[in-house]
C-alpha cells in the first residue's frame, strides 16, 4: 500500500506542476493550439491512468 500512496502523491504533484504549466501556456497560446494541446494532454492522460 505505501508505494501506491507514494506514487499516487508524486502522480499527483507532477499533474499539479504540468497544469500550472499548460495553464501558463494555454493562457498565452492562441485558441486553436491551446484547445488542441489540451485534447491531445487529456487522451494522454487517459492512456497513462489505464
Amino acid at each position: 500500500g505505501f508505494l501506491k500512496q507514494e506514487r499516487d502523491a508524486v502522480e499527483q504533484e507532477l499533474w499539479r506542476l504540468e497544469s500550472c504549466a499548460i495553464q501558463s501556456l494555454l493562457e498565452h497560446a492562441p485558441m486553436p493550439v491551446s484547445m488542441y494541446s489540451e485534447i491531445q494532454f487529456t487522451q494522454h492522460k487517459l492512456q497513462t491512468r489505464s
